[in-house]
């Protein structure tokens, strides 16, 4: 994958400036504190947790998730269950989604779901992917109340695609990539689908693309430009010159640095991911 070709030169941009973890540093301490800081936002203490959901991209090892990590950094009950999401970009969103469900459901009253990356020393230098990349965390309480109430949560899968954009063992090391053959598809992808997607959610519930606040993957100036055109949202939180593209934990790091200034009614959550899919949550504020 050479970032001279044409098909990647329309994807990716580099930002401003952006975040990364020092070489050798661990992503584990970095959730943990991001997790922590949660639970003191919402005012609940780590033995108050009865379940923990989120993704990690990549922690000390391929498996163990890092989110077990976190359980014991944070010395969270034995039987708080981690539930780590294997739904890699998109995780920390389908993380509060299956969350909501599982308040709403009854099984739980506060799930935390949390956010990590650590893809900077993933990504080949010489690949497109690799101008923006950048490491951070992120996380959130989800519990009972009528604040910030998630309505619903959405999903968008092409299977054909499962082969475009993977993280593979090359050479002795974890590696993001993007199949040369697969790039027109990647794009088309995700300049088509999560528009769509998201269309539908917002017109589910009679909600105008006015009325939303979007915060979403951050992949590249060009596709956040891209969807603001395409949604049109009325307010649209993003951080990409600021802190990168740190994947997973980009919509929490965007939706924590600019929480202040979300003015609009409903919150739109949204993040495409390997495999290919798409997810999306709406929340009303």
């Amino acid at each position: 994958m050479n970032i001279r070709s044409a098909d990647e030169r329309a994807m990716f941009s580099a930002s401003s400036s952006r975040a990364q973890l020092a070489r050798g540093e661990p992503l584990e301490p970095l959730i943990a504190r991001a997790a922590s800081a949660a639970l003191r936002a919402a005012g609940i203490r780590a033995i108050d947790v009865d379940r923990l959901y989120g993704a990690a991209v990549l922690g000390a090892h391929v498996e163990p998730s890092p989110l077990y990590a976190v359980h014991r950094a944070l010395g969270l009950r034995r039987d708080a269950a981690v539930v780590p999401q294997g739904t890699n970009f998109s995780g920390f969103i389908t993380g509060v989604g299956l969350a909501a469900e599982a308040v709403r459901s009854g099984v739980a009253r506060h799930v935390l779901v949390v956010a990590g990356a650590a893809m900077s020393e993933h990504v080949p230098r010489d690949s497109g992917y690799a101008v923006s990349i950048a490491d951070g965390a992120g996380a959130v309480v989800v519990g009972p109340g009528s604040r910030d109430v998630v309505l619903d949560f959405a999903t968008d899968t092409d299977g054909s695609l499962y082969d475009a954009t993977t993280m593979d063992a090359k050479d002795g090391r974890v590696a993001f990539s993007i199949a040369e053959t697969s790039l027109r598809g990647v794009h088309d992808y995700g300049v088509e689908r999560p528009p769509a997607l998201v269309a539908d959610l917002l017109r589910r519930h009679g909600v105008a693309p006015s009325d939303v606040t979007l915060v979403a993957h951050q992949a590249s100036r060009v596709l956040i430009e891209h969807w603001r055109s395409a949604i049109a949202p009325g307010e649209y939180v993003e951080t990409f010159d600021e802190h990168g593209n740190a994947t997973v934990a980009s919509v929490p790091i965007s939706l924590a640095t600019r929480i202040a200034a979300i003015s609009k009614p409903y919150l739109l959550l949204m993040s495409p991911g390997m495999g290919m899919h798409a997810a999306a949550v709406l929340v009303r504020r």
